[in-house]
């Protein structure tokens, strides 16, 4: 077998290492942006969208539709805490 061909399987493999990396990376990401929500840290959640979002993964749809209603509930709960009763 010629030394590249053993060269191209290292390479492959550390390819399809760092692309796992990755995946498990976004899925990290994706988790504490969803507690964050979950937690009403709206703002929190909104940033961490829109990282996920950038990172160009398998759903930045998901992450940009998570985003937007991170902001939402952000503006809606700045917008309710002030009409409230002092």
């Amino acid at each position: 077998m010629p030394a590249t061909c053993g060269r191209e399987a290292r390479t492959g493999t550390r390819e399809k290492e760092q692309e796992q990396e990755r995946i498990e990376q976004m899925q990290e990401l994706y988790d504490d942006a969803r507690e964050a929500l979950d937690d009403g840290k709206y703002q929190e959640a909104e940033k961490k969208f829109a990282e996920l979002a950038q990172m160009n993964g398998h759903r930045p749809d998901a992450a940009l539709y998570w985003k937007a209603y991170s902001e939402n509930q952000a503006e809606n709960g700045t917008r309710h805490w002030r009409r409230s009763p002092t």
